[in-house]
């Protein structure tokens, strides 16, 4: 299956050549306006886009930001016969694959396309493995591929949005409050809070009053309501950390 290309130009003749020069070895299609050009964007799939810099009231760089939204994913070639750093740069700020200087020589247009859809493949490649490997061994910022760690995963994705009671047990440095996290922020309970309690960090005498609060009066010296963890936590998740400590 050939490889696609638009061609954007406000210059009819420019449009005509590039196409009777690439049709051979690609699908192509061109637009003299812009405007349409956006539009064969927004129905069909292209590989690579080949934009004039300048099309009477229509600039370049705003075009490749049109472009972007539409497809993140295109190659997009500026041509000019205006060439400046400042613009190449700009360009390529925009989301411009590299700036080719008019009059265009094909032999060097051929191998910049080929170099860009090489590219193209090798993003796309990129971003695959990268899905692949987030959907396999990563699990809310929790990476592992081993049975055991499979295990873990499957526990998590089970208990998250499940109102009940879960001890985490092991080594320390093992990830207990990563898997606490990971229950909270993967499950319904996401976008409440995520209250952390350091039972060690904590005196026994305090403890209570850390975790329940108190009324005003309720004791001496207790001037006002104070309100507990667990109060806090509500509809969120109260994570105790070290309560073997």
């Amino acid at each position: 299956m050939k490889n696609s290309i638009l061609i954007i130009d406000d210059e009819l003749g420019i449009c005509t050549s590039l196409a009777l020069a690439l049709e051979d070895k690609y699908n192509v299609k061109f637009h003299t306006n812009p405007s349409e050009g956006l539009k064969t964007l927004k129905k069909e799939v292209f590989n690579i886009c080949l934009l004039d810099l300048r099309m009477g009231k229509y600039n370049g760089l705003d075009i490749i930001r049109e472009i972007k939204q539409i497809d993140r994913n295109l190659v997009v070639i500026i041509m000019t016969a205006y060439a400046s750093i400042d613009t190449s740069i700009e360009a390529k700020k925009n989301g411009a694959y590299t700036y080719l200087i008019k009059p265009l020589n094909i032999k060097d247009l051929y191998i910049i396309i080929e170099q860009a859809l090489e590219f193209q493949r090798l993003n796309q490649t990129v971003e695959y493995l990268s899905k692949e490997l987030e959907n396999k061994y990563i699990y809310n910022g929790i990476i592992g591929r081993s049975p055991s760690m499979k295990n873990i995963f499957s526990m998590i994705e089970k208990l998250k949005d499940v109102d009940t009671n879960v001890l985490i047990t092991g080594e320390s440095g093992t990830g207990k409050e990563l898997v606490a996290r990971a229950i909270h922020f993967s499950g319904k309970r996401k976008k409440e809070k995520f209250v952390e309690v350091n039972c060690a960090a904590i005196p026994e005498t305090l403890l209570e009053e850390e975790l329940f609060g108190h009324m005003k009066g309720s004791f001496t010296g207790a001037l006002r309501d104070r309100q507990g963890k667990l109060e806090y936590a509500n509809n969120g998740t109260l994570f105790l950390d070290e309560i073997g400590d």
